[in-house]
């Protein structure tokens, strides 16, 4: 066997030339996807922020908090419902109106007070993200895929040496 031509007239030669290009595409294909994933938006810790019920907003970083994704740990939580709880000025009908039961005895009925909520705060987290570089990630796609056929040339280089002798062989006789 010196030529192509004569790989070709085997069976197993003509099963390598299809499990080499099922996995070029594949791999290609494979890499492309998991790059779209990797450079997907990201949360934006630095620009999103805490909405108040009491009408108050919160940037996350300035106080302290940092989040990787809108899901909202304990101790953060904490950290926001500390926030959030500042005094709120309400009539003593106002009170009752918000709670369902008088305020205290204690609770002055004429003018508005400033008192600390019995239930913890209600609170929206405004979540902003970064937009995909859509630029980059179709850069690295390209690149990645350029990669695996510069990779699938040389193990095709590499095979053609091994068993006909020749990086570059002949095609016919």
């Amino acid at each position: 066997m010196k030529t192509i031509a004569d790989l070709n007239r085997r069976w197993w030669y003509r099963l390598v030339k299809v499990i080499y290009i099922f996995l070029l595409f594949s791999w290609s294909i494979g890499t492309a996807i998991g790059i779209y994933f990797i450079l997907e938006p990201k949360f934006d810790n630095e620009n999103s922020y805490i909405t108040c019920e009491n009408g108050e907003n919160y940037k996350l970083e300035e106080n302290g908090i940092y989040l990787y994704s809108p899901y909202i740990g304990i101790y953060d939580e904490m950290k926001i419902e500390e926030l959030c709880s500042a005094p709120v000025k309400l009539t003593a009908e106002e009170y009752e109106q918000r709670y369902g039961e008088p305020p205290p005895s204690y609770y002055e009925k004429i003018k508005p007070v400033d008192f600390k909520p019995l239930n913890p705060p209600d609170y929206e987290l405004v979540s902003i993200y970064t937009e995909r570089n859509w630029f980059a990630t179709i850069g690295y796609i390209l690149l990645a895929i350029l990669g695996w056929l510069l990779f699938f040339e040389i193990v095709r280089r590499v095979f053609y040496y091994v068993v006909l002798g020749s990086l570059v062989p002949k095609k016919n006789a």
